[in-house]
């Protein structure tokens, strides 16, 4: 499925995580409780979480993340067999969810581990955590962002 992260608006992405690395993570993910995903970053940066606003509890970030109060939008694309949606590649446009942008309270530098959605999901493959979106990762260069 191709996923695709644009503005919410035909404003665009915010200009912040413009030029950033975005990192791509497999949407299964999401209910895998001992992930564990390393970032590697070559210089400072600072990091931010792309996390669906679906989402019930944002506290698991609240230790080394801060809530921008920015949002971002997914356009999922194709879901399933005949539909009808298709990814659209351009700001505003074909939003499916909208994921709220969470910044790293710290510059950040070498490896950087980040883990799981938190375990209070249910993550049987019928609960609220599959009908989320896994997390996105943007780096940005420290003089960036």
């Amino acid at each position: 499925m191709p996923l695709t992260w644009n503005g919410v608006s035909a404003a665009g992405l915010p200009h912040y995580l413009l030029g950033g690395d975005y990192v791509k993570t497999f949407n299964d993910d999401k209910v895998n409780e001992d992930l564990r995903i390393s970032v590697h970053l070559k210089r400072p940066a600072r990091l931010y979480r792309l996390v669906d606003d679906r989402s019930e509890d944002s506290s698991w970030l609240a230790k080394a993340f801060e809530d921008t109060g920015d949002k971002v939008g997914l356009d999922e694309g194709i879901n399933f067999v005949n539909d009808p949606r298709r990814v659209a590649r351009r700001p505003g446009v074909s939003i499916d969810e909208i994921h709220s942008i969470w910044r790293s309270k710290e510059i950040v530098s070498g490896t950087i581990t980040l883990g799981p959605f938190p375990a209070g999901y249910d993550s049987s493959g019928r609960g609220k955590k599959t009908k989320l979106n896994m997390y996105g990762i943007v780096a940005v260069p420290a003089e960036q962002g």
